[in-house]
This record gives C-alpha cells, structure tokens and sequence, in this order.
C-alpha cells in the first residue's frame, strides 16, 4: 500500500534521485512484495505486517541508499550490502537509475521479510 506523503516525498526529489526513488516506491510497493510505504523521521520506510524491512536515504555525495533491516545478519548471504560500521543496517547504494538491480534488493527484502517474523 502507497502512501500519498511518500509519494509527495518523492516528487520534491530532483533528478537521478527521484528516478531512482519512483522506481524503487513502485517496486516495493508492488503486489510482488507487498509492502506498504510510510514517511518516518522525514525518510520513506518500507513495512511488512507492520515491520520494517527497509528505508530510502539521499546520501550527501547525492547517491541513494536502501537500507535493509538487520541487513548485516544478511552479509554473509548477500556480499553487496556495505556495513559501514553500523551495528545492525546494511544498504546498497546507487548513483544512476541503471545501476539498481531490482532482483537482488527482491531478494534481499524477501530474505528481510522472512527473518523478521
């Protein structure tokens, strides 16, 4: 489910940022995941049955982050996740519409989604 503040988020986003930032709405947003959108702390927050599975973060050097729950539990699974020092987050990051991979953030949300419940 698609919540209209996220969407409103994104719109005020420029360039690569905001084509990078409708995709992934609309991707995780899809019936594929099933994940419903929220804004939290002035970021869009991903949520399956009311538990987090992800977030979306415009990084200072102007890429975007994904990141993942307890994505480093995840690490060992999936080697492009980056740490950076974090306790329990992990992300992928993306500069260009053209670099995400939608299968593999699929399969990270899906393997988020199920060691979350």
């Amino acid at each position: 489910m698609k919540s209209n503040a996220v969407d409103q988020y994104i719109l005020r986003q420029k360039g690569a940022i905001r084509i990078m930032m409708e995709i992934l709405n609309d991707f995780l947003t899809s019936p594929e995941l099933e994940l419903s959108s929220t804004l939290k702390y002035g970021l869009p927050f991903y949520a399956s049955d009311k538990q987090a599975i992800c977030y979306l973060h415009k990084c200072k050097d102007g890429t975007l982050d994904i990141t993942f729950w307890n994505g480093k539990s995840l690490f060992h699974q999936f080697k492009q996740l980056q740490l950076r020092d974090r306790k329990r987050m992990a992300s992928l990051n993306y500069a260009k519409p053209e670099e995400m991979n939608l299968e593999l953030i699929r399969d990270i949300a899906n393997e988020t989604k199920s060691s979350r419940t």
